[in-house]
């Protein structure tokens, strides 16, 4: 599995990635805002076609996951675990030890 960091440049990628995901999904500019903000980091799964990603926001010693999303044919396969592992071992690389995620009900 490739992972790669993802920049302002993947905004596109993202917003398809995650209409396929969500009902209510975040648009190009939003992701794009996103990541031109401090502390907000991620990382694509990139072989081949873009399967999904993670975004995370950190600072003041915490972390935040913004998102996660994985394409619904991709899922159960260990995607979104490497995903979050990648996130938890740049989270411990830079001494950040607590680590939110707010779900929403229906998810």
């Amino acid at each position: 599995m490739a992972l790669k960091p993802i920049t302002v440049l993947h905004n596109s990628v993202l917003a398809r990635l995650h209409a396929t995901c969500f009902a209510k999904p975040w648009s190009r500019e939003a992701f794009g805002r996103l990541l031109d903000s401090p502390g907000v980091c991620g990382w694509l799964e990139n072989t081949g076609r873009p399967k999904g990603f993670i975004l995370v926001r950190h600072g003041a010693g915490e972390g935040e996951i913004l998102t996660l999303a994985v394409r619904p044919n991709h899922r159960r396969k260990g995607i979104g675990t490497s995903l979050l592992k990648a996130v938890l071992a740049e989270f411990s690389r830079t001494g950040i030890r607590l680590c939110h995620l707010e779900v929403a009900r229906d998810n």
